[in-house]
């Protein structure tokens, strides 16, 4: 084999070589909100959640329950969580979207609440949904907020609410 023939056939190599790392594979169309929720939402068999050290109290004005709520990433790839969260507390009250990247086997842990009081009055602190992200360049404009949260919205798992005893 001649040195041009070999100088060739490494730069062929080489082409094909990066071209195969640089490409993640199909890429979605962000007109398509299908399309990007069945390419960058991942599955719920890949996460887990739970209710953690729950515990519960009940005395003469009602009934208060506090736990830490964990999710898990069981995907072997980091995966942006995003969350909705929600408090109340009879004065005020707020919930807002946020997001954020979790390693394969960690966690992510947020403490909630919930007093039902006798008189009728609820309260709370609680995480009521929740979207998984997988973390490629096509998705992460989900992370923005204008861009992403029509995609929240209609694809996120709604959590069971913390049960007070």
């Amino acid at each position: 084999m001649t040195d041009g023939k070999r100088q060739l056939l490494l730069l062929t190599f080489a082409l094909v070589f990066f071209v195969l790392l640089a490409c993640e594979g199909p890429t979605p169309d962000k007109t398509n909100p299908s399309e990007v929720a069945s390419f960058c939402v991942l599955p719920e068999e890949r996460y887990s959640w739970t209710y953690d050290q729950c515990e519960s109290e009940s005395g003469s004005g009602g009934v208060a329950c506090n736990a830490d709520f964990v999710f898990r990433n069981e995907h072997v790839d980091p995966v942006y969580l995003i969350v909705h969260t929600a408090w109340d507390n009879n004065a005020m009250k707020s919930d807002k979207w946020a997001s954020y990247l979790v390693q394969p086997g960690e966690e992510w842990i947020s403490h909630v609440s919930r007093s039902v009081y006798k008189n009728g009055d609820v309260t709370y602190q609680t995480v009521d949904r929740l979207l998984v992200v997988r973390d490629l360049n096509d998705c992460r404009f989900l992370l923005a907020e204008e861009e992403g949260r029509p995609i929240w919205e209609a694809n996120a798992v709604m959590i069971e609410e913390l049960a007070c005893r």
